[in-house]
């Protein structure tokens, strides 16, 4: 998956919380990102989830992680991408490290 660049694979991660519920959370999930040196922001915004996740595509934001009540239980975020869509709920640290092979990887070939 190509990224436009190296900027490009760092800003990874856009939370669009559900409810205010989850925004600590998301904000949780944002501090574990930016310590692994991944780029993100969270979405605080009063709007519907799927205006949150439309504006992230059109900001080319390569992933956007949704936290709600169920992800927050069991630590998790439900991963977007941006080309090929959803991609389900799995645990953070797994995104992490994902998203860290793709930067290094990344990193690697140039």
């Amino acid at each position: 998956m190509p990224a436009p660049s190296r900027s490009g694979w760092r800003r990874a991660g856009h939370r669009a919380a559900i409810t205010d519920r989850q925004t600590e959370y998301a904000r949780e999930v944002r501090k574990q990102l930016d310590a692994a040196g991944i780029r993100a922001t969270v979405d605080e915004r009063s709007e519907k989830v799927n205006l949150k996740i439309r504006d992230a595509q059109l900001q080319k934001i390569p992933y956007m992680l949704v936290v709600g009540d169920r992800e927050q239980q069991n630590g998790k975020v439900a991963v977007r991408n941006r080309k090929l869509g959803d991609l389900g709920a799995q645990p953070v640290a797994d995104f992490i490290a994902a998203v860290r092979k793709l930067i290094d990887d990344k990193a690697a070939s140039e």
